[in-house]
């Protein structure tokens, strides 16, 4: 096998015609690693991102893997600067289950080359950043035992996924449920589309478009403000221009999956989400909850119902498990966020203390690129 890095656009761009290829052909298949999230991610942030994809191909010249990384920088305390690898196209996009992409019959050894080649380049980099690497898929394992291997630190927090598995119909859904929760879905069905006059919609034309991400982005805003924030589309607007860009692509490849509940001609529920080898990834939502108690919810319960009836076998919640989505019965589906250092001297600092950067020490430098992250111990 051969590798090599990729540091310039023009040069990336040659990938295209076997990009989609090798993703299909590995265990990391996922909407957030196509060429064409990858290319909307472009488009919204600029000629202001380097690439750094260490490419690996087999004897006969045929694409084996891709870390298909970009650079960044972060600062430790504002001052001592670190050069930070992250996956292509993770953010501000809301991607998860982010991974190297193998081919499924040389994974070992084309991640092997991938780290053997960054070990060769650690003048270029100090560490890499994976937020929410999926276990299930094998990829928290790949990536761990190549890095171990090649002798670098490594440093891992769980994340759980909430993941939902759908029936066969609506009404055995309805079924898994305790009675009163059963009931009082119904009683909501029928009130908010009986005399009201409410229409559950989906979007199914570019024009239509939008319609919906206005009322997404007024609505997720509405939402969060009354509890004291501002909610993701104000924190990160630049997550608000890749919804804009990529929903179109979206909506061309049939993985648009951007459902609402309107009255007299006002959206006043919007769910946002992919489908991708039938599956439905939940993005965001906003709804007014002046309109109806649980009014997220009632859009939910529409929206599995038309899943169900095109065959989707499931509804993916994505990352960071909570109470509310085990009530829709998701199941944990466990995964990582991953740092990895080579071992350079301001390494130790980092690991030895287990300072992240997602705390209040070591943060993004770039503040207009990824203005809003968001910060947690």
């Amino acid at each position: 096998m051969k590798t090599e890095i990729i540091r310039d656009w023009r040069r990336f761009e040659e990938l295209e015609r076997e990009w989609n290829t090798l993703l299909t052909c590995s265990r990391a298949d996922t909407i957030f690693l196509r060429w064409e999230w990858i290319s909307s991610w472009r488009k919204v942030l600029g000629d202001g991102i380097s690439p750094f994809a260490v490419v690996v191909r087999d004897d006969e010249g045929v694409l084996a893997g891709i870390a298909p990384f970009y650079k960044t920088v972060y600062k430790l305390v504002r001052f001592l600067p670190y050069k930070v690898l992250r996956i292509m196209g993770d953010f501000p996009t809301g991607a998860e289950c982010l991974d190297w992409i193998l081919r499924s019959d040389c994974e070992a050894e084309a991640s092997r080359f991938i780290a053997d080649s960054l070990a060769i380049a650690t003048g270029e980099w100090d560490f890499m950043w994976l937020p929410y690497v999926p276990r299930w898929t094998g990829g928290r394992d790949r990536i761990r035992d190549a890095a171990v291997n090649t002798g670098f630190h490594f440093s891992e927090r769980e994340v759980l996924f909430g993941d939902m598995p759908l029936p066969g119909s609506f009404d055995e859904l309805l079924s898994s449920f305790g009675s009163n929760r059963r009931c009082n879905a119904r009683k909501e069905l029928k009130r908010l589309f009986g005399p009201s006059g409410a229409t559950f919609m989906r979007c199914l034309a570019e024009e239509e478009i939008p319609h919906y991400l206005e009322s997404l982005f007024r609505l997720h805003f509405l939402r969060w403000s009354r509890e004291g924030q501002s909610g993701t589309f104000r924190k990160k607007p630049n997550e608000a221009r890749f919804y804009k860009t990529f929903a179109n692509e979206a909506l061309r490849q049939k993985w648009l999956g951007l459902y609402g509940i309107e009255i007299s001609g006002e959206l006043i529920a919007v769910n946002y989400g992919y489908i991708y080898n039938g599956v439905f990834l939940q993005m965001q939502e906003g709804f007014d909850q002046e309109r109806g108690k649980g009014i997220g919810n009632t859009l939910r319960y529409k929206m599995i119902e038309d899943l169900i009836s095109e065959g989707i076998t499931g509804y993916d919640f994505l990352g960071e498990m909570s109470e509310h989505k085990k009530r829709w019965h998701a199941t944990e589906r466990s995964g990582s966020h991953i740092m990895i250092g080579n071992r350079k001297m301001k390494n130790r600092i980092l690991f030895k203390n287990n300072v992240w950067p997602t705390g209040r020490y070591l943060k993004h430098a770039e503040v207009e690129l990824f203005r809003g992250e968001c910060e947690q111990e």
